[in-house]
């Protein structure tokens, strides 16, 4: 029996949207299917392998266990449970269809899934909330529903801090589309403009309130041997190599940091837009500015300039899927490599 005939006719429309679109992202969708479950044989791996790192094989004795570890202690510390959201949401690829192409935006998407620190997207970290809630900031901005765009990137900076550097790609929006905006509007696009560096003072604020140090964050950071400075940056090359004799894992990230330079000079040839250049730019120099090159991969996995470069430049299919195909098997790599190094 089909399903029109199974179904009221009530019932019907709403079932054959859902499932053409499910066809028309059938392609992105098998991507993102197939990243996940790379990310979580991976994670199996070394559940039951449970090889020598920086934890003890203790620390492994679940798959929540594996996919909860670094930084992802410290996150269940503040919420009982954490998050899991799969990358390519259809905000991202919503976001890029409205910026660019449908094609474009598949393509993208299928970068965002096969990254090769995805894993990250799976793990006890707030990445992939800020993500979400970054493509959605913007989505809503670019429909003009201003104060629902300063809520999500309110939220998007209360989880990272990075989360209010869309405050750029959001002014840059609200200044193209100043002369046809009402008296309101234009209060409501500043709103969504400011949300986020505001939400990072008000939690700077808390911290001065509740702990008495405005710093208590980057005092934190120091039992890390992090501490944010201005010559943060020239520290973090002067020491590397000393840095890298000791973490010879450091050198993925300083990887990363080089890719992603290439990429937004990438970006400047294509004219991405020099809002989504310099916000993307910011997500990982200024964390330099800890005298490290540690984790700035991670860092850069919510830029979006950082994936549209990728889908607008790469045009031979057959390139382009033997790169994804190269980049799922480092995914595979890294997430087995989860006990060694710190994403």
């Amino acid at each position: 029996m089909s399903i029109e005939l199974a179904l009221p006719a009530a019932r019907q429309r709403p079932l054959m949207r859902a499932l053409a679109w499910l066809a028309s992202w059938r392609g992105v969708l098998v991507w993102a299917v197939a990243s996940r479950i790379v990310v979580f044989v991976g994670a199996s791996v070394v559940h039951l392998v449970r090889p020598h790192g920086y934890f003890p094989a203790s620390t492994y004795g679940s798959l929540q266990n594996v996919l909860g570890a670094w930084d992802g202690r410290w996150y269940r510390m503040v919420a009982a449970q954490g998050y899991s959201l799969v990358p390519g949401h259809k905000s991202d690829a919503e976001l890029t269809t409205m910026l660019f192409s449908k094609q474009d935006a598949r393509r993208a998407c299928i970068w965002v899934c096969v990254f090769p620190l995805g894993f990250v997207f799976s793990m006890a970290y707030p990445t992939s909330l800020v993500f979400a809630a970054l493509a959605l900031s913007m989505i809503f901005a670019l429909r003009g529903r201003w104060l629902t765009a300063a809520v999500l990137v309110a939220v998007a900076s209360l989880a990272r801090p990075e989360g209010m550097f869309l405050a750029l790609p959001l002014a840059a929006l609200a200044l193209s589309r100043r002369r046809e905006l009402s008296g309101s509007a234009r209060g409501r696009a500043l709103a969504a403009v400011v949300a986020g560096p505001l939400a990072v003072a008000g939690f700077l604020v808390y911290l001065a309130v509740v702990f008495d140090n405005i710093r208590a964050w980057s005092t934190a950071e120091a039992a890390w041997g992090r501490s944010f400075r201005l010559g943060g940056i020239l520290d973090a090359f002067a020491q590397l190599p000393a840095d890298i004799r000791g973490h010879p894992w450091l050198v993925r990230d300083l990887g990363f940091l080089v890719a992603y330079l290439l990429l937004l000079a990438v970006a400047v040839r294509l004219r991405i837009g020099a809002a989504w250049i310099a916000a993307a730019a910011l997500l990982v120099v200024l964390p330099l500015t800890s005298g490290t090159v540690e984790s700035d991969g991670r860092f850069g996995m919510v830029g979006f300039a950082f994936y549209w470069p990728l889908a607008r430049a790469i045009r031979k299919p057959w390139l382009e899927r033997g790169l994804w195909v190269v980049s799922l098997g480092l995914l595979a790599w890294w997430t087995v490599a989860l006990p060694l190094a710190n994403p």
